[in-house]
């Protein structure tokens, strides 16, 4: 059996890989097997993409290979550190190699498990990449033969909403790539792959006052060194943290405040007419606490086209999320920016109620239950019955796997293992546009807590309460563009008789214009007040309506049965309903585009963008025998 790693990167930070193992004989089919670190054996990190803090310093990218070998503790601090990252571990006896990614699953990771034409018909092939189209590139070299797997295709036709915009569940468009579950990573030795569990997770509720003081200590503690390690590390030169009204963001502020960065960052927030309240609620907090507005933007830029937007952005998102959202800008170079938000937030808050409280009926039937909710959200039933069976047994099945002993509880934990983490991983993308995105909230510490404290006041998100009201308590009773604590959970703070009647006055929005005015923040049309004249906004739907058309053609060619998928009744309500609106035009472009990219993987960022990019890369390691 021989092991291979390509890479491709242009960035210190995401490191694009795919990893082979050839010349399994008789392998077993892997299976959920113990933790494989439980010796002492040490390990080297082979490929690292994204950033992480490992032993209170900032590691990214390649320098993740330059790390000590690690011992069976570093590999656990590796696994529950704060970051966005995936990696390849190998043992320094090469008895074993692991395959993982961060604690929440932000960064993904596809695989594939089965023979390839181009091998010996007694031998298996594993693959694993971080990007889609670079692991279906590699495959159709190999001659493997990819199909659609249509129920997940026809599930993302129809709808507009939370659950569509990203992959639900682990499997992709494609029947024979799937993706790595949050809380697993993949081991491979002689004998094959299999699945291990990552430590800390599958948190059951048990109530522990103690233990959820403790890890709520621990969690901020965590993010505060965390931001101390950035700093520190002299990387970036420019912070910004995004504030909006809501609860993410403030606690993302609060951390912020009470770090090493509180005298060396701006603040950035939008006029959002979903939310009105936002930017004045932001506005007064800024003015609160004399915080700055971002006024510049330092980082140098080149123009893009909107075809080359559609391409960058199906590079990063092909087959895993589907909010399509870009710049008419693209940095060049590795730009000293960071942005701080708030992404995560909603791991450690019931962030599920909304969305099926009041659309279920109040049967305590599993079967009734999960129907009515998938009927909301994937109402296709009409469309192709034998397709809806086929994908509500799947968000069943999903559903039943994870924790909850409730149906409103495994909904929650369906949301924390495949939506936020897609959500939060889309943002790698914005390291091509001038910024790395870190979630700065997201602290397993902090996940923890959330299972340690009462289930009615985990539904009433005390967790992110409290979590804020040890850091800045003040903050907690400034009011919120969402619904406000209530007297029940704001009596929770020692803090509540000095801050009941704290309200800020509204301040003037003269700041935040002016540094509107200066980064020339113009729907994404132009930086620094350099307008991007091939970039036509207005052309955005059109384009996006040709690319889904030649899309589809390429698809049914490839594959007659979706002919049954894509027919007249989609096409009239392409053109009845979706064209008719940007966003979910934008939405199935993103889905036909992840269908299409089985038929011929989107090449934009190693073949139409490489011309514009500089110092790009690619080298492969030698075969390297397991012994």
């Amino acid at each position: 059996m021989t092991l291979d790693l390509q890479e491709k990167f242009d960035d210190p930070f995401l490191t694009d890989f795919l990893y082979s193992a050839t010349g399994f004989v008789n392998s077993r089919q892997p299976q959920l097997d113990e933790s494989p670190f439980k010796s002492q054996e040490e390990f080297e990190i082979r490929s690292f993409n994204g950033a992480a803090v490992i032993g209170g310093s900032l590691v990214c990218g390649n320098e993740g290979k330059d790390l000590p070998p690690l011992n069976r503790n570093k590999v656990l601090e590796l696994l529950t550190s704060q970051g966005q990252f995936c990696c390849i571990l190998t043992s320094l006896n090469r008895q074993l190699e692991v395959v993982t990614s961060d604690f929440f699953g932000f960064k993904t990771v596809y695989y594939y498990f089965d023979r390839v034409p181009s091998q010996s018909p007694d031998q298996l092939t594993f693959v694993a990449s971080n990007r889609f189209n670079y692991l279906v590139e590699f495959l159709k070299n190999k001659k493997a033969k990819l199909t659609f797997n249509n129920k997940n295709i026809i599930s993302y036709l129809y709808q507009f909403n939370l659950f569509s915009r990203q992959l639900n569940g682990h499997s992709t468009f494609c029947n024979e790539i799937n993706v790595l579950p949050m809380d697993q990573m993949i081991i491979i030795d002689s004998e094959g792959p299999r699945f291990a569990l990552k430590p800390l997770h599958r948190n059951e509720h048990n109530p522990d006052k103690g233990q959820y003081e403790h890890q709520i200590h621990l969690g901020t503690n965590a993010v505060q060194d965390s931001l101390t390690a950035i700093s520190k590390s002299r990387r970036f030169e420019d912070f910004i943290c995004d504030l909006s009204g809501g609860k993410d963001s403030r606690l993302t502020l609060a951390s912020v405040m009470n770090s090493e960065l509180k005298d060396n960052f701006q603040l950035r927030t939008i006029e959002n007419s979903k939310c009105p309240d936002d930017l004045r609620i932001a506005n007064n907090i800024a003015a609160h606490y004399k915080i700055p507005w971002l006024d510049r933007f330092d980082s140098e830029q080149f123009p893009i086209t909107i075809e080359q937007g559609f391409d960058i952005w199906q590079h990063f998102n092909s087959n895993r999320y589907y909010r399509i959202g870009f710049a008419a800008y693209m940095s060049k170079g590795a730009n000293k920016i960071m942005q701080l938000n708030g992404c995560g937030g909603e791991l450690f808050k019931a962030w599920s109620k909304p969305f099926y409280d009041r659309k279920i009926s109040k049967s305590e039937n599993f079967e009734v239950q999960s129907k009515e909710l998938f009927k909301y959200y994937f109402n296709f039933e009409e469309v192709n019955k034998s397709l809806f069976d086929d994908a509500l047994e799947e968000f069943r099945a999903t559903l039943k796997s994870l924790p909850g002993e409730h149906f409103g509880d495994r909904l929650e934990s369906y949301g924390h293992y495949h939506i936020i983490r897609y959500h939060a991983g889309s943002l790698d993308k914005s390291r091509y546009f001038g910024e790395l995105n870190w979630a700065a909230i997201a602290s397993p510490n902090l996940y923890k807590a959330a299972s340690l404290i009462e289930k009615n006041l985990f539904y009433d998100q005390a967790v992110m309460f409290d979590i804020l009201d040890h850091i800045n308590p003040e903050m907690n009773f400034i009011e919120y563009d969402e619904l406000n604590w209530s007297d029940k959970i704001l009596t929770r703070s020692p803090s509540y008789d000095k801050y009941k009647n704290l309200q800020l006055p509204d301040a003037s929005l003269d700041n935040w214009r002016a540094g509107q005015d200066a980064w020339g923040l113009d729907r994404g049309r132009k930086r620094n007040n350099r307008p991007n004249r091939d970039f036509n906004y207005d052309q955005l739907s059109d384009i996006a309506y040709q690319r889904i058309m030649k899309n589809i053609e390429k698809i049914c060619d490839y594959e007659s049965y979706t002919s049954n998928i894509f027919n007249e009744h989609y096409i009239r309500y392409l053109n009845d309903v979706i064209a008719k609106n940007q966003p979910n035009l934008l939405q199935s472009l993103a889905v036909i585009s992840s269908v299409a990219d089985i038929v011929q993987p989107t090449r934009s960022w190693y073949s139409k963008c490489e011309k514009l990019k500089t110092d790009f890369r690619n080298h492969s390691k030698n075969s390297m025998p397991i012994l």
